[in-house]
């Protein structure tokens, strides 16, 4: 027994946990339970030593509440870090600090404790990424998502930003003023014959290519054409692109105007500016740089990269604007064609869903015939499994509308009902389920007859 307390580093023993110094420090070498050495786990530019608690796995119960406040405190900073990683643009500043202030209830009634431990993440991952715009904010010579406005002189105000999700930037006025014309009107200006894939079925979204002193065409000297504070080399406008947003992440269309821009503040430098607007108001700058898993938001952060190591022109050299614009040509071609290869997958998966002699089709023939214990709810998707024959499996949202259809052996559907990922539904609720799908096959089945 006292053997098993001197392991544990017993405080009531006099020893020293083993995983922790004298001092109360922590390796610097440290690696979390459960966790294999990685960028965030070993000593990077990023990461100062000790950024994880070190040690075999243990349970709560078995560290001393000093030790559970460390853990708090490692977490915490550690997702700081990797929020200012995803969309850092700087090198960290040293001396960064957050003011988070929490509200914990700790009467509320054990039923609602999921709830508000939700509340409580949802908070302090805005609060996180609040001073992650505040950082990325005070260390970029331009806020992100803003052009100049050389007639109010200023980058806060109502001409800066897009007044639309479709609207893109079109240069500037005489007088130094943004405008905000929709993608489609310039398309159509300019007798783009691309024009049409923005009308299609399957939409495919417009990229155009522009160099910098085709958008200060029109503006006078004295209203800010030449002037270094915000010289854009170069631009790419793109849309529509389809986005989820919103509680319910439904799609909206919106466009880009993605920026080159040189600022000759100390030694020039080239920058990258993703101008959009969300359909509530909000920049679209944040929510793509987020998206970990968006091959748009790769490219994006490719480019920004690129951008950055652009060298001032020596002899010779090419100049900033054309090495500028080499970088956006080969953004706009990559751009071009993954979204031509997404419209083409698109169409695809619209064919085999019209496509009645494919096994899918038999999706709505199986959900209305399947008994009660046949339909199974996915408790880790949140959607319905029907089990059809010959091995058919057919997967519903809660709206009743088909997601997919797979073939499995009999062995799959036995495993996942015996560990609980399908589970038998309420007699209720099975019938909420047909109803719903009986409404969605209804819509689908007019669409059909009107091709």
């Amino acid at each position: 027994m006292n053997q098993d307390r001197e392991r544990r580093g017993d405080p009531a023993m006099g020893s020293t946990p083993p995983e922790r110094r004298p001092g109360g420090g922590v390796p610097a070498n440290s690696t979390p339970p459960g966790r294999s050495a990685g960028p965030l786990g070993s000593q990077t530019s990023w990461e100062p030593a000790g950024a994880h608690p070190a040690g075999p796995p243990a349970g709560p119960s078995e560290l001393s509440p000093l030790r559970r406040a460390e853990r708090v405190y490692l977490e915490l900073r550690t997702l700081l870090y990797e929020a200012l990683k995803r969309r850092r643009t700087v090198g960290l500043r040293r001396g960064l600090k957050v003011d988070l202030r929490v509200e914990i209830d700790l009467l509320e009634e054990s039923e609602t404790r999921v709830g508000s431990a939700r509340r409580f993440a949802e908070a302090l991952l805005a609060r996180i990424g609040q001073a992650v715009d505040e950082e990325i904010g005070r260390a970029a010579p331009f806020p992100a998502g803003r052009v100049r406005c050389y007639w109010c002189d200023s980058f806060d105000c109502v001409h800066a930003g897009p007044p639309a999700p479709h609207a893109v930037f079109g240069g500037y006025s005489p007088t130094g003023i943004p405008l905000w014309p929709d993608l489609a009107q310039v398309a159509l200006e300019r007798h783009d014959p691309r024009i049409e894939g923005l009308y299609l079925d399957v939409p495919v979204p417009l990229v155009m290519l522009d160099r910098g002193t085709a958008l200060v065409s029109a503006q006078l000297p004295v209203y800010g054409q030449r002037s270094g504070v915000y010289h854009i080399l170069g631009q790419v406008a793109v849309g529509y692109l389809s986005l989820p947003v919103g509680p319910r992440s439904e799609r909206a269309g919106v466009a880009l105007s993605i920026q080159a821009v040189e600022v000759e503040r100390g030694r020039p430098r080239v920058h990258l500016n993703v101008i959009g607007r969300l359909p509530d108001g909000t920049d679209l700058v944040r929510f793509l740089e987020e998206e970990p898993d968006s091959r748009l938001a790769d490219a994006l952060r490719v480019t920004r990269a690129r951008l950055s190591e652009i060298a001032p022109k020596r002899g010779g050299g090419e100049s900033r604007e054309r090495q500028a614009l080499a970088i956006l040509g080969k953004l706009a071609r990559t751009l071009d064609r993954m979204f031509r290869q997404q419209a083409r997958r698109t169409k695809h998966a619209q064919d085999r869903h019209l496509d009645r002699e494919r096994p899918a089709a038999a999706a709505l023939r199986d959900a209305m015939s399947a008994r009660p214990e046949e339909i199974y709810r996915d408790v880790r998707e949140s959607t319905w499994v029907v089990v059809g024959p010959r091995s058919r499996v057919h997967i519903f949202n809660d709206l009743g509308q088909h997601v997919t259809s797979v073939v499995y052996p009999g062995e799959t559907v036995r495993r996942r009902t015996a560990q609980g990922k399908w589970r038998a539904a309420p007699p209720d609720s099975v019938r909420g389920f047909r109803e719903a799908v009986e409404r969605s096959s209804g819509s689908t089945e007019s669409a059909s007859d009107s091709l």
